[in-house]
């Protein structure tokens, strides 16, 4: 094991490789068990009318500007229900193979240890996800997102 991470270190340190700032991957629906108290069991995909009644959980999400945190529908036009409200629950295999791909994308040392935190669930209205990527045609297929972030 050591002897990989001083290949890995190697290979980075010559330029053969860059660590990435942020990692995408698929999982199936079945993985992710969601619960949100006030609505029960979230099944996926969630219809509109699903999705409303999941905002009406929740407060306008907050964004960062600078060093304010603000709320301003223009700019973020999203719910947050908060973790309280939230039980999330991963097939056990499934999150393994999440967190271990995380830490691999991202370089970090194979010490690291990884966990899935939920911070709260996000109900985004309409075009406020993220901007439209434009892929070639054989690359477009439906994604689920799962979002891993470091505390700051």
């Amino acid at each position: 094991m050591a002897r990989a991470a001083r290949d890995r270190l190697a290979r980075t340190l010559r330029g053969d490789t860059q660590a990435a700032f942020s990692v995408e991957l698929t999982a199936r629906t079945g993985d992710l068990s969601l619960e949100v108290e006030g609505f029960g069991h979230v099944k996926f995909p969630v219809t509109p009318a699903k999705a409303r009644k999941l905002a009406g959980l929740g407060q306008s999400a907050r964004f960062g500007r600078g060093e304010q945190t603000l709320t301003d529908p223009d700019v973020r036009d999203t719910w947050e229900i908060p973790k309280h409200l939230v039980r999330a629950a991963w097939n056990d295999a499934t999150l393994k193979v999440i967190l271990a791909t995380v830490k691999e994308d991202l370089g970090l040392p194979n010490a690291a240890e990884l966990a899935a935190d939920l911070h709260s669930l996000l109900v985004y209205e309409p075009n406020q996800f993220f901007l439209a990527r434009v892929q070639p045609a054989p690359a477009r297929r439906p994604r689920a997102l799962q979002h891993a972030g470091a505390p700051t």
